[in-house]
């Protein structure tokens, strides 16, 4: 995945967006992997899914935050050219 990412990386369209969607895409993986996967240390059960629910809402809710704000500072950088 690095080198398709280092070839697209360079190309004239790629924006702070781009990076967004990759470092997302990276953080919900671990959220995704973390529901099945057995807890190395600490609760088991309903605690850890829990746990990982939370950490999966408040991931989505920054994602979404970052995104908007974004879009907004894109659009106003368009208009003021």
């Amino acid at each position: 995945m690095l080198l398709p990412v280092v070839r697209w990386s360079r190309r004239l369209g790629w924006r702070a967006l781009h990076e967004l969607a990759l470092a997302g895409g990276a953080a919900g993986a671990y959220a995704w992997h973390a529901f099945p996967q057995q807890p190395v240390v600490g609760a088991r059960g309903t605690v850890d899914l829990v746990g990982n629910t939370v950490f999966a809402v408040i991931l989505a809710a920054l994602l979404g935050l970052a995104a908007a704000r974004g879009r907004r500072a894109r659009q106003s950088t368009a208009g003021s050219v």
